[in-house]
């Protein structure tokens, strides 16, 4: 095995020489429900993917590497293919393994979704379908190994590898399906890190004698960032090139007005509870982008009158549907939201009839909504694309979506069920990032004159077209 003394048989077959290996695990939490989808169908629409054996959840090394790949192409564009294989000049595979993670427990949680009529603004006809996640708190025991060859630079591989798990140390990766609207966010602790220098015989026996499925003894110290586990005193700055154009952050501190009900039925006292999730009443991503995208649509359809291009940018911001010629992803990111120090009590309503203008037969019911609840909701539109098309459009459609968080603000966009009887409505503060500069949208305030400057392009923004929604 060792390398000692001729080419060998590497150099006659191509193969790669390696001069070192390195294994690394960590604890990948979930911070908020996640749906890995691909699962056989069952008691819902969508289930999760499990492992064949032990029929946990099961997170697939794919999965990861690709959004390990998507992280350090923001950050390093020209070190992807290095890292990940797949260099211009050659076919030269992937020196990162990434292993498929088996959840060590379960909590599982079905969610409801339904599609809203742009028209109405009420749920679809036949739209309604539910979906399996896994709470908040669920833990996937990662692991992957690095192969480094003779050619390789082992200290700039590593300044990628730690470019590549930055957003996993800050929490700000996200895996799985509908990412966009609160699910699939995960934070990893826990690092361990173990080397093998496999240049002479001594190595190569140390590594083949460790323990094929866990290389990493659970005994070593961890460490809470990777470069500490590396001992990699000075890395590269990860966030070196960053793709183009700042990233939109807004953080939203409501209070609700009236009670707050996003139905969840219920075996207790109510028929019908707030919607729970990780052992706490939310208000899910899906539920509020839903409403902002609703919102969204009609300012644009008022303000864009003349030029007819309201629905292209509701999907430039919010995507479009599976169902459409062309489909795309969201640009909006809306986190579940957390209801605090809200009160519950439980009322009891009747459905009428609407023929007869009484009370419908065996209609009675009784519901637990939250009144005087705190919400807190993170939102976050991607940076600006790096196409021409996409860049022209994009301070525009940041002015729209503004407009439709101010309704939200001024307890005019009610979220949830109820709202006919004033549940669902907030009042707030949204505090926004804009690359570097901050400012505050408050009820009733007129806004920063950056904010009336953007809300300006979007009023006097060229036509949108399909392709420009898409870019």
């Amino acid at each position: 095995m060792s390398h000692q003394g001729g080419p060998g048989l590497a150099a006659t077959f191509g193969a790669r020489r390696l001069s070192s290996r390195l294994a690394i695990t960590a604890d990948l939490v979930a911070t908020s429900a996640v749906h890995l989808g691909g699962g056989e169908a069952g008691l819902t629409d969508a289930a999760i993917i499990r492992d064949a054996r032990s029929g946990r959840p099961l997170l697939p090394g794919p999965t990861l590497a690709g959004a390990l790949r998507a992280s350090l192409e923001r950050r390093r564009p020209e070190g992807s293919r290095r890292l990940f294989g797949g260099a211009e000049d050659s076919d030269a595979p992937s020196g990162l393994l990434t292993f498929d993670a088996i959840a060590t427990g379960e909590s599982l949680e079905v969610r409801d979704g339904v599609a809203i009529s742009p028209s109405t603004g009420t749920a679809a006809e036949h739209a309604k379908y539910d979906f399996e996640v896994l709470a908040p708190g669920t833990v996937f025991p990662l692991r992957v190994e690095l192969e480094i060859t003779e050619r390789d630079d082992e200290t700039q591989l590593l300044g990628l590898l730690l470019a590549s798990v930055a957003d996993l140390e800050s929490g700000d990766l996200r895996l799985g399906v509908r990412r966009s609207r609160g699910l699939g966010a995960f934070r990893a602790k826990n690092w361990r890190a173990r080397r093998w220098d496999l240049t002479g015989s001594a190595g190569w026996l140390d590594y083949l004698g460790a323990d094929a499925e866990a290389p990493v003894p659970s005994a070593l110290s961890s460490f809470p960032t990777l470069a500490l586990a590396l001992g990699f005193s000075q890395p590269s700055n990860p966030g070196e090139g960053e793709a183009a154009g700042p990233r939109c952050h807004l953080t939203l501190t409501l209070r609700s007005t009236g009670g707050v009900l996003v139905r969840q039925a219920s075996l207790g006292e109510a028929d019908y509870i707030q919607f729970q999730s990780g052992q706490g009443p939310v208000v899910p991503g899906t539920s509020l982008a839903g409403v902002l995208r609703n919102r969204s649509g009609m300012i644009a359809r008022l303000v864009r009158h003349g030029q007819q291009d309201a629905e292209a940018w509701v999907s430039y911001l919010f995507g479009s549907p599976r169902a459409s010629r062309a489909p795309t992803a969201s640009r909006v990111r809306c986190s579940d939201g957390r209801l605090e120090n809200g009160k519950p009590e439980v009322t009891h309503r009747i459905r009428i009839d609407r023929f007869t203008g009484g009370a419908a037969d065996t209609a009675l019911f009784a519901e637990e909504p939250l009144f005087g609840a705190q919400l807190r909701v993170d939102l976050t539109l991607d940076a600006r694309p790096d196409k021409e098309a996409g860049q022209r459009f994009w301070e525009p459609a940041l002015g729209l979506l503004l407009l439709a968080v101010r309704d939200l603000l001024d307890g005019d966009l009610p979220v949830g069920g109820t709202s006919s009887v004033g549940r669902g409505f907030f009042h707030g503060t949204a505090n926004l990032a804009l690359g570097t500069a901050k400012h505050v949208l408050q009820p009733g305030v007129r806004p920063p004159e950056e904010v009336i400057k953007l809300i300006r392009k979007f009023h006097e923004a060229p036509e949108m077209g399909e392709a420009d929604a898409n870019a």
